[in-house]
């Protein structure tokens, strides 16, 4: 069998409200780390719609089957550090639709590191606790070591 071609697509503030907005709800639902805030989800659906946060597809075809089924779907900020001048494409949240391999998620990753390229990034980040996303992320040359320190105010 032969294996289906990956492709990245950025959903525009338009589409954001469409049929994608259940899985978009979803990623974002599940996804969502700081504090589980309600409004948060709200925050992240509302900044999409605007055009702040991107949406992005990742969307598998045959050549026989050249319509696109979506396979996975990340939901990302680009985040300017002001003292170095450098941006960092943010992960906020990281959904597979369909089961995807190991092979997949590391295309699905390359290809998002080309987009963060156009986008001018020097990186990409994320926060997870996901065992299998670290060893992903090491598998392909990142730095999973760092971790996020939390203080209650």
């Amino acid at each position: 069998m032969e294996k289906p071609e990956l492709k990245l697509t950025l959903l525009m503030p338009g589409q954001v409200a469409g049929d994608w907005l259940p899985h978009l709800e979803r990623a974002v639902s599940v996804g969502f780390l700081p504090d589980n805030n309600p409004k948060g989800v709200e925050t992240v659906m509302h900044q999409l719609k605007r055009g702040r946060y991107r949406a992005y597809v990742l969307g598998a075809s045959l050549p026989e089957q050249p319509e696109q089924t979506a396979v996975a779907i990340a939901v990302c900020y680009r985040v300017l550090d002001e003292t170095s001048g450098t941006y960092t494409l943010f992960i906020w949240a990281l959904l597979g639709i369909e089961a995807l391999g190991e092979e997949d998620w590391q295309d699905g990753f390359r290809l998002l590191r080309e987009e963060a390229r156009k986008l001018h990034c020097t990186r990409i980040e994320a926060i997870s606790d996901n065992p299998r996303v670290i060893q992903l992320i090491s598998e392909l040359g990142g730095n999973a070591e760092k971790r996020l320190i939390r203080l209650e105010v």
